[in-house]
């Protein structure tokens, strides 16, 4: 009974872990430019979008990892109209005093920017 509640332990696991692989890329999201410098004349503005991959504060969670972040933050570029993404800031997973010893997340702010028409 016990090799019964192991497995059906490892299955939830497992489940968990695939459901937080990585963001389904909407059309047009892999054609979006992630750079660290904004993309030159004839570019505006859109706004600031943050992507983040990973969970937990503190003793428990999931540990989060940079692409599915850009993946998530070209999505929200393409869903607000934009074509590249200035990357401002990231914070990968470390140590966090605030929320009592370590931040799981991989968090990435951006800038999104459409052409100018």
């Amino acid at each position: 009974m016990a090799v019964r509640g192991s497995y059906a332990w490892l299955v939830v696991a497992a489940s968990v872990l695939a459901s937080c692989s990585g963001a389904t890329m909407l059309p047009g999201a892999r054609q979006v430019a992630v750079a660290a410098s904004p993309p030159g004349p004839g570019w505006n503005e859109v706004t600031i979008l943050e992507g983040v991959d990973g969970v937990g504060c503190g003793p428990l969670g999931f540990r989060g990892h940079r692409e599915p972040a850009v993946e998530r933050l070209r999505n929200l570029t393409v869903q607000v109209g934009g074509q590249w993404l200035q990357i401002l800031e990231e914070h990968p997973p470390g140590e966090e005093p605030v929320c009592g010893g370590y931040d799981f997340r991989y968090v990435i702010r951006g800038m999104a920017w459409s052409r100018a028409h």
